[in-house]
Formats: structure tokens, sequence, C-alpha cells
């Protein structure tokens, strides 16, 4: 008698067919390269074998969290498996970038790791410069690994930590230093790790690695402590110093919607109370949803607003020094450590004026005007700038949304919330009050964002132009215009004679940040 066979055990939603290609046709176009793409639960979270040509992820890997735990991540979905599914598009994602961005990793154990933590925010941010979509991808797969941390005092951890941590607020941080470490932490472990985000080779990496290892009087060569916390990747290696292959690629492929970072609904919360256009005390409303959809954006505009501290470096000489004995040993042609110093940085104030009109309504802009305010109200607040937020309508005094400061400032996200397009346009006398207040700010670098729709009466825009024409020296201006209107735009433009435009904040963002980016730095 025929024995029935048992059920086929039913394939986890990785192990498909369709799932698989998808993936593996995201990495060939992203390395150009022929790598393997191994999916496994027994694979460390995300590792690179440049040697066999191999990307191994764990697409179990990052937990479904708890509903808590959960909201706290950026663009997380929330459903089990499309949570999964994204935060494996997001290690394919990462792994990618190192194989493009990264060389050759130190073979020195606590040297390997500290040149991991550190490589993986460099390739992640060019990355995100290439593709600006990735931006909100490596923000939630950041949430999500920094969830899985313990909190710690050890400045090595911090070094780790401090990549997801350095846009918190201090009372949210799993790392925090204690004592004289705080100190030891701030003047000269922090700068080399912001000059090792920034640095141009993986090469240039491993350098500062070595130097931060002095630093904190730790041995290269030293075993990996087993309760450090849990980077990204096992190994980071790469091959940025080999050209792409010239392969047939496929075309990127069309990614589910559960492979896509989740979306928050914008909804428009009524004002609580007062009047929109009240000078000095405008109405106010929940910024909770306005602050949910733009949070992403803030994080990568932080990055661009907040100046990288350098590092001074006396120019090396090869008979004096402190003898680096591995570069000696690798034939390096200076074998001996020149003194490295946090430099002086470079403060950046940035002010945004916002045309409030009846007309910012009627086409439609209004709801742009307050996602970009509360883009660059969060984002310079992330850095740590001062920011002033001034609006206009045809009064002869400005609104008062923020005033100049560089602190947490709940009211101001609250007014923005509540800002409602009423009246008639007159820039003028907005645009100059805005022009004091930045001028008498210490800040050497002085930013002016305009957002405006260019319907201005004659005698404003004569007084426009004088105000343009005497401008203070150091006061850098960028007029920005959200829609797609040409008459707007080709008015904006022949008054300022420049102009940023976009469709949507989503392409504004990477436009804006590449200004603030050369502005500020």
């Amino acid at each position: 008698m025929p024995t029935s066979r048992p059920a086929p055990t039913p394939l986890r939603w990785w192990q498909t067919r369709a799932i698989q290609r998808i993936l593996h046709d995201l990495l060939l176009v992203r390395t150009q390269r022929r790598y393997r793409l191994d999916l496994s639960t027994a694979n460390p979270l995300g590792a690179t074998d440049p040697v066999r040509k191999l990307v191994r992820i764990n697409p179990e890997g990052v937990a479904f969290p708890a509903p808590a735990e959960l909201a706290r991540i950026p663009y997380a979905p929330h459903a089990p498996e499309t949570f999964q599914m994204a935060m494996c598009r997001a290690l394919v994602e990462h792994e990618s970038g190192h194989v493009v961005n990264s060389g050759r990793k130190p073979a020195a154990p606590l040297l390997g790791w500290l040149w991991n933590a550190l490589e993986d925010q460099r390739q992640e941010r060019i990355q995100a410069t290439n593709y600006p979509e990735l931006a909100d991808v490596f923000t939630m797969l950041g949430g999500a690994i920094w969830l899985m941390q313990p909190a710690t005092h050890r400045l090595l951890d911090g070094c780790l930590l401090y990549r997801w941590e350095w846009d918190r607020p201090p009372r949210d941080r799993r790392f925090r230093p204690l004592g004289a470490d705080q100190q030891l932490w701030e003047n000269d472990v922090v700068p080399r790790i912001e000059q090792a985000w920034a640095a141009p080779t993986s090469d240039a990496v491993t350098h500062i690695a070595l130097d931060i290892l002095r630093v904190l009087g730790l041995d290269p060569q030293a075993p990996i402590p087993p309760d450090l916390p849990c980077t990204i990747c096992a190994c980071g290696a790469g091959e940025a110093h080999r050209p792409p292959q010239r392969l047939p690629l496929p075309t990127l492929p069309e990614l589910p919607a559960t492979m896509q970072p989740a979306r928050e609904p914008h909804t428009a919360a009524g004002a609580l109370s007062g009047d929109p256009h009240d000078r000095r005390q405008p109405a106010e409303a929940d910024p909770s949803v306005l602050q949910a959809r733009v949070a992403g954006y803030q994080r990568s505009v932080a990055q661009a607003l907040r100046p990288i501290r350098p590092l001074t470096l006396p120019r090396p000489s090869p008979s004096r020094g402190d003898l680096d004995l591995e570069r000696a040993l690798a034939g390096d042609a200076r074998p001996f450590d020149a003194p490295l110093a946090p430099g002086p940085t470079r403060d950046v104030a940035v002010g945004l004026l916002l045309d409030l009109s009846r007309s910012m309504t009627h086409h439609g802009i209004m709801p742009s005007v307050r996602e970009v305010a509360m883009l660059v109200n969060g984002a310079a607040e992330l850095a740590g700038i001062p920011c002033a937020i001034l609006g206009f309508d045809d009064g002869a005094e400005p609104i008062l949304i923020r005033p100049l400061s560089r602190s947490h400032d709940a009211k101001a996200q609250r007014r923005i919330a509540g800002m409602e397009g009423q009246g008639g346009t007159r820039m003028a006398p907005a645009f100059q009050r805005l022009v004091q207040v930045l001028n008498s700010a210490s800040a050497q670098r002085k930013l002016l964002i305009v957002l405006v729709d260019g319907d201005l009466t004659a005698s404003d825009t004569a007084e426009m132009q004088h105000a343009l024409a005497h401008l203070p020296h150091g006061i850098v201006l960028l007029p920005c215009y959200v829609g797609i209107d040409q008459q707007i735009i080709q008015q904006v433009q022949t008054l300022f004679g420049k102009l940023l435009d976009a469709s949507d904040l989503a392409s504004l963002r990477p436009k804006l940040c590449a200004w603030l980016r050369g502005s500020a730095n």
C-alpha cells in the first residue's frame, strides 16, 4: 500500500525565485560587478567577500520590534514580513555600497572592527549622494540597528554608535561617556570620526582609525572584545580600487512596495488657537504628522548643514614623530605619526523667509511651504546651528515663526503646522528684517533661504531690487520654489537672478542638500 508523502514545507518569502531574482539584479546594477547573493538565516547580518565575489545577507537578521520600538524607526513598515523585506533590501543596498566604495579591510582585528564601523557611514553617505532615494532606506536601517544596541559608556563603542546618535538629543543616546572621557570624546575622538566619514578613500579611513586607537590607548592587534556593539557588516571590504566590469546589465528592477520604506500619510492639522497671521503670536497646530513626514529628510539636510570639524595636520616628516609599526612593516613612505588636533570650526546660521500670502493657497503650494519650513527647522536643530524663520503677507511687519536660536523650539514646530496663506504679498519689509537678524549673528556663514511664488507688486519689486543690491557681505541667498508653474519660475528667476525649483519636497531635498553642503562648508 503506497504511503502518503509529507506535505512540502512552504518557502519563506526570501526563498522564492521572484524575490531572489529582484535582489540579485539590484546587487548587479548597483555594483556593476558579478557578485553572487547568498540569502540565509545562517549568515551574519551582512558581509561582503571580494575574493569569492559573494555578498551574504541574513534576511531575518533584524527582528520585528515591539510596537513602542517600531514607532521609533523612521519609515519602518508595520507588518512583520514587509518589515523584514524592507530591511533585507536595505542590507543589499548597504553591502553594494561596500563593493563599490570600500577597499581592503585591515587585517589587525581591533583596527579592522573600527575601520568597518567608520567605513559603514562613509560609504552610505556616498551611496545616498549618488542615489538620493537611498537616504530614507539607510535612515530606516540605521534606526532598526540602533535599537538593537545596549547602553554603554565605553569610548570604543561610541565610535560606532555615534553614526546613529550624532543628531539625537543627549537624553536619547545609548552611548554616554563618563567623567574625563567626555572631554576626550568631544575634543579628540569625535573630530576624527567625522573626518573619517568625509575621507576620500577607505585607505584614509584606515589611517584615521589607527589614530583613534592611539588616542584611546588601544592596540590595533588586540582581539575584538566579545561585548562590542553589533555592526551591520561582518566584513565591509570591497573593490573600490578596481574599475567596474563592462557587463550587460539588466534595468534596475522595479522593487515591490513591500521592499520600500513606509510613507506616513499627511493630513493637515487644523489650527488649535489664534490667528495664523498674528505678527507675534501666530496660530499653532499639532505638528506630529508633519514632523513624521519630513523626519528622514531632516537628517540628510542636517548632515549638509552641520560643518565638519576638520583636523589640523602638520606636514609629515620622515625623520620625526611617533613610529607607526604597522605603517613601517607595510613599507609606507611616512612611517611616523604626525600629531592630529581638532581644527577651527566654521559656524553657520540659517534664515528662512516664507511667503504666506493668499496666492500660495491658490497655487496649491501651502502644504509644501509647511514641509520645507519643518524640514529646515528640524535640520537646523539637529545640526545645532542658529535658525530664524519669518513669514510675510501684505503687512508692514513680518510674522514671527521662530526667533534666531539654536535650541529646540516646540512652539516653532506648532506655528509651522498652523501656517495658512492669507492676504496679499509684500516681501521687502520681512526680507530686510531677516537680513538684519542674520547680520547680527556671530556665525561665519549666513544662509538666507526664501520660499516665494513671485506674485509681487511693482513697488515691492523695486524695494526688493534695492535690498538685493545692498545685501550685506557674507549672507548667501537662495530663492526656492516648490511647484511646476513656469510663469512663477520665470518671475522669481527675473527678480533674484537664480532659483532652486522642484516639483515636490522629495526632489527639492537633494538639490537643497547640495546647495547647503557647498554654502555651509
